[in-house]
Order: structure tokens, then sequence, then C-alpha cells
């Protein structure tokens, strides 16, 4: 690990025994201060560490961005090398996100019980802190959201990603979504052998719970809906989807839920205490992001037709344990800060989002 940690700008480790890292591959001042919220108020429950992922070893930091942790591809191929070889092989939106956090949380963030990740376009519609404060206690080695089964969703798209060694048992194929997550120090060791040394591949939504199923390690949900959900947590932190088959309308993967973050405008956010995403800013420099424009979520599908079809194994009904119910804490609503004038674009792609939702609720 020496030689890989010279590869980052941050210290080899940090105290205490959790932290949160955001992780951002695209930068603009809008990003910076939703990104100054976010720490300056979960910085009161922990320490929260910035990490900026570049496209490419020779790439440089955006300019006005300081992060505390740089991630390049080589990072990645160093800590998890067939992890490489397969975005390599399938394309990086086939589900390898893994390639550009576990370098970090491996690294200069290795040693901490758990560590929160959080993707830079998560927003919280409530003072980050209360949020961490809640969970604070909260079990399980591996903690998410959309939960669920093969059982439960059987016709998922990724599923035909999933690669397994031969003696695994179906009941714990497992799918999630996590733009927010937390992972304990076993997970994150446990993950990092298996990948590496055993017969999985696949997407990390359904790699990250399946391996830890099958390890014996804990899986629960934040607070969504169903078995995975601990008992008094439902609808907790987001709201929760219509069915198992279905993302929450406020934490989801497409279309953008807003383009204005909540410390610039609230009153988008029509619930107080949910996570939201994604929320994005379309003038952030930066790689494209995939799902940004409406017109381009075909590509990723398209991507994935180009994947071996696999014979799926018989499906098992999964019944895992589910932890006590714990205390909520009350949320506070911070501030609000100036609306930021937006052009003309901007204004009509959140105007299409807001009618793709309303469009969708409708059809349900």
């Amino acid at each position: 690990m020496t030689g890989l940690l010279a590869s980052f700008d941050a210290p080899r480790t940090f105290g205490g025994e959790q932290a949160a890292m955001v992780l951002a591959h695209r930068w603009s001042p809008r990003i910076g201060a939703h990104i100054d919220r976010l720490k300056a108020e979960a910085g009161t429950m922990m320490s929260v560490y910035l990490a900026y992922s570049l496209p490419h070893d020779d790439a440089t930091v955006p300019e006005g961005c300081v992060p505390d942790i740089v991630v390049r591809p080589s990072d990645g191929a160093a800590v998890l090398p067939r992890r490489a070889s397969y975005a390599e092989r399938y394309g990086i939106w086939t589900g390898s996100a893994d390639r550009f956090s576990f370098p970090a949380m491996l690294g200069p963030l290795r040693g901490l019980e758990h560590v929160w990740f959080v993707e830079y376009d998560v927003d919280f519609s409530g003072h980050w802190g209360d949020f961490f404060r809640s969970v604070a206690a909260l079990p399980g080695d591996y903690v998410a959201t959309h939960l669920r089964s093969r059982t439960d969703d059987p016709d998922w798209w990724h599923w035909r990603t999933l690669e397994t060694p031969p003696e695994t048992d179906p009941a714990t194929h497992l799918a999630s979504f996590h733009p927010v997550a937390r992972f304990s120090r076993r997970f994150l060791e446990v993950y990092a052998n298996a990948v590496e040394q055993g017969d999985w591949a696949g997407h990390t939504e359904a790699l990250y719970p399946t391996i830890a199923a099958h390890h014996g390690l804990s899986v629960v949900d934040l607070g969504g809906s169903g078995a995975f959900v601990p008992n008094g947590w439902e609808g907790r932190h987001y709201r929760p989807p219509t069915g198992p088959t279905q993302l929450s309308p406020h934490f989801g993967y497409r279309p953008p839920f807003s383009f204005q973050y909540f410390h610039e405008a609230p009153e988008l956010f029509p619930e107080r205490g949910r996570l939201h995403h994604p929320v994005k800013d379309v003038d952030a420099s930066g790689p494209a992001d995939l799902f940004m424009d409406l017109g381009q979520a075909v590509e990723a599908e398209a991507v994935v037709e180009t994947l071996p079809e696999l014979d799926p194994p018989p499906i098992a009904d999964a019944t895992m344990p589910v932890p006590d119910a714990m205390s909520e804490v009350p949320l506070q609503t911070p501030a609000q800060a100036a609306r930021p004038r937006l052009s003309i674009l901007q204004k009509a792609r959140r105007e299409t989002s807001r009618l793709r939702r309303q469009i969708a609720g409708l059809l349900r």
C-alpha cells in the first residue's frame, strides 16, 4: 500500500471511529458551496473529507476545488485490479464505482471502523448533522438504500452482470442503491478480497449487498421500505418507493430531482429531513454525467446489452434479520440562503425534470 498512498494528496490515516467521504468527479462553485454545507454541518458529528476522482492520471483538479484526497485511475487499478479490468472490458457505466471509492477507503481512511460514502450529487433537506446523528448507532456492515432480494425484483436490469462463485446461495442475491452508504472496516476487507480472489463480478449495486450476505455480514436499509429496514424506520430518511421494483421518486438515478440545492431553494424540496438524488449543476466542469440529460439515458442500456446473457440460478426466498427500532432525532431546517440566478437552460431542464416526475406519478 505504500506506493499507492504516494499518489494521494492526503495523510495516511485520520482519527476517530468513523468519518464521511464525499466523492466528486465534477466541480463548480455551486457544487463547492453544497459540499461546504455538508462538511460544516456533518462536521459536528464526525470528520468529513472531500475526495476528487480524476478521469486520467495526468488530469488536474479543477480550479477552486481543494480535495482532501485525490483518486487517480491508477489507484483503482492498484487496489482492485480485477475490477479495473472489468471496467475496461464492459465500460464504466456497468457499475464499477468501487474503483473510485475503495482506493480512498482502503488507503487514507483505512483503519476507521465505519466510513460513510456520499456522492457529490446527494442532498439532504435538513441539517446534515441531524442526519448523521440519527444514524450514528445504526448497526450494519453495509448500510444503503433500496435494499431488496432477487425474489423481490427478479427483472432488475443489472442481475445479468452478477457473477458469483458456484456455491453462492441464490437467496443471498441482493440489490441496493448506494449514492449514500456506510461501509464497516470488516466489509471493506471482505469485499476487496472477494472481488480480487474469487469468482465475483458485476454491478456494485448487486455486488456490495450480495458479497456481504454471502459472508454473513449484516445488511441494513437506511429507511425506505422492505425487509431490510429496521423496525420503526420505514420511510425515515427517504421517501419509500411505490414497490420493490421501483426507486424512490426523490432518491433515484434519473431524471435529476433538481437543478438547485436545498440551501439555494428549499421550497423545491417538499419534505424535510429527506435524502434527495440526483441534484445536478449543468454548468459544472469535469467528465459528463451520463444521466444528466434525459435523452442520453439509453446509452447505459446499450452498454449493458453487450454483456453476456447468464442463466439465472433458481430463486429462493431471502430471510434476513433486521435490527431493532431506534429513537428518531428531530430535524431542524437550516437558514435559507439567497437563490442564484438560473440560466434559461437550467430553468428548462428543471421544469422538464419536474414534469417528468409528475407524469410518472400519474401513470403509477
